[in-house]
């Protein structure tokens, strides 16, 4: 399983030591938090998110883990993914169909996409273009409303990673306990 945590937006405007300072704390806490949950637990990035990567799969585990998720200062929200290589227009249509194929089937739907790196030739409104007229056709969908769609087909492309977003999960927010000196 792979969550990306988003820090709360203050934290992102700080200068660039006090912003490491906070996102190392707050990598702390999680992994603190979540020690005995999943001993074997992964915390990595330091500027704009943290990824964790645990090997839990028992329900009852990971609904507890998102609970502390929810209660740590500091996460504003946090994502579970599916991450593959990003690999061109046609394969990213490919992995949103077979995630989201299912639950658009006669319903009115979005795509929403991120990019993130200069290494891309195309805009994420032209991949998400692309993605959504190919599911829309191919999925039997009802149609495609971007202000009040029945289901949201998500996914960021982050410079060679394709993440596909199942769920978004609020948190509390505020800054990292621990970080004030």
């Amino acid at each position: 399983m792979k969550l990306i945590v988003k820090p709360f937006a203050e934290i992102t405007i700080k200068s660039r030591p006090v912003r490491k300072q906070f996102i190392r704390q707050l990598a702390k806490n999680i992994r603190t938090v979540l020690r005995d949950l999943d001993p074997e637990l992964e915390v990595q990035g330091e500027w704009d998110n943290l990824d964790l990567i645990s090997g839990v799969t028992e329900p009852k585990v990971q609904a507890e883990m998102f609970e502390r998720l929810r209660c740590t200062p500091g996460v504003a929200h946090f994502l579970e993914v599916h991450e593959y290589p990003y690999v061109d227009f046609d394969d990213t249509f490919e992995k949103c169909r077979a995630h989201f194929g299912a639950q658009i089937a006669g319903k009115v739907f979005a795509v929403r996409c991120k990019r993130a790196g200069n290494t891309h030739d195309f805009s994420s409104v032209d991949l998400a273009t692309h993605v959504g007229s190919r599911l829309r056709r191919e999925c039997g969908a009802a149609g495609i409303d971007l202000r009040k769609p029945e289901v949201e087909a998500r996914f960021e492309v982050r410079y060679d990673r394709l993440l596909i977003v199942h769920a978004q999960h609020e948190g509390l927010g505020g800054y990292p306990l621990g970080s004030i000196e």
